[in-house]
């Protein structure tokens, strides 16, 4: 019997493949939700509050900071935060529901004070009309409506939502101005120092909200972005660490290696751009959205995150490997010696492999201990 010949899938039904695949996974997703909700009305409750906690910020960022139309801002990521946290509630929905059987009939009901702390910030946010402690305030709310109405072992596993929504509160205006401004000013210092030592001729204006640079008499107006690509490539990278859910010292480290990409990547894509004879492309390089910076720095960071382990191996491996060949070399100078060489000189040979075998093993313990933080870990904590 002969086989039938491969025919190639079209482009256009593979497409409508995927797009089938999505369209029935979403309807499925939505599904689960409403059936959640049918079965525990009180659910609801939860999702009014995060959305409740998310209105009053979002009302006085569109009326007055109008962080839409600037994606340079340091504040940008603050738009994505309550539905991030609305995906670390859904992902934990199986650790919730374990909770709420896990706690005692008695104990379903916890006390209201967190909920009354929560509206009392509210209110001292309108009086004061300061939106850090109107953030704060409606997240304490939703705190206190979980805790008010499902106890403390469901709040508790509620907390890695609860503790990433605290980045909704932003931090004061003129601190967070002020420190975009220094690092605007040292990065742009920095670039243009650089390019000087290169034979460029470059003078550099920061402004508020933008540099103005004049190259070889061309005036070129760059967006002051380092500080928006440092904390938004920070934000982006905590969230996928904590939707991994890695160890504390994962995630920190992650966040500021993506932070710390973010910032050279502001500062090394401007400088070479600037090298290049001026141009409609050398501008659109120097004035590069912050997204793409952070999409490259944060892309960056997860390829090393999830190559380091082995990276770190490899090094380990060609250490001992060297190590080898120096406990080699070791025995060969101790046998080519052996009727020459004294008792005094035995012991040193012997001292000598005793601390090559000793500086092996330390560059093992060494690469073991960097290597540990970053393995995955495959046990579950609940």
């Amino acid at each position: 019997m002969t086989n039938a010949p491969d025919v190639a899938v079209p482009p256009t039904t593979a497409h409508a493949g995927r797009w089938a695949r999505f369209r029935d996974n979403v309807v499925t997703e939505a599904r689960e939700i409403f059936g959640l909700f049918r079965r525990s009305p009180e659910w609801a409750v939860i999702v009014f509050a995060w959305f409740a906690a998310a209105f009053i910020p979002a009302f006085w960022y569109m009326g007055e900071d109008h962080w839409w139309s600037q994606p340079s801002s340091p504040l940008f990521f603050e738009p994505f935060v309550p539905f991030f946290c609305a995906a670390l509630l859904w992902q934990d929905r199986a650790r919730l529901s374990e909770a709420w059987q896990m706690t005692p009939r008695n104990k379903r009901r916890g006390s209201p004070w967190l909920l009354y702390l929560g509206f009392l910030l509210v209110l001292v946010s309108h009086l004061v009309h300061v939106l850090t402690v109107a953030a704060i305030g409606l997240i304490a709310v939703a705190a206190g409506i979980i805790y008010y109405g499902y106890g403390a072992l469901v709040l508790k596993a509620s907390r890695r939502a609860l503790l990433f929504a605290l980045l909704f509160a932003p931090p004061p205006v003129k601190p967070l101005s002020m420190t975009a401004g220094f690092f605007s000013n040292s990065a742009w210092t920095k670039i243009t120092s650089g390019l000087r030592r290169l034979g460029q001729d470059i003078s550099c204006t920061v402004e508020l909200d933008f540099a103005a640079l004049v190259v070889k008499g061309h005036v070129i107006n760059a967006p002051n972005i380092h500080l928006s690509a440092i904390l938004v490539s920070g934000f982006f990278m905590l969230f996928l660490e904590v939707w991994r859910r890695d160890r504390a010292g994962t995630v920190l480290v992650s966040t500021v290696f993506a932070s710390l990409l973010g910032g050279i990547l502001s500062m090394a894509i401007p400088f070479f751009a600037l090298l290049l004879p001026p141009s409609p492309f050398s501008e659109t390089l120097v004035s590069t959205h912050p997204l793409i910076i952070v999409a490259a720095s944060v892309s960056l960071a997860v390829l090393v995150r999830n190559r380091l382990s082995f990276w770190l191996a490899a090094a380990a491996t060609r250490s001992r490997f060297l190590g080898r060949i120096s406990s080699g070399m070791q025995k060969f100078t101790d046998r080519a010696t052996a009727g020459v060489a004294s008792g005094v000189g035995g012991k040193v040979g012997r001292a000598g492999q005793g601390a090559t075998k000793g500086t092996e093993a330390a560059i093992d313990k060494f690469f073991a201990a960097i290597s540990k933080p970053f393995k995955r870990k495959r046990r579950n904590r609940w």
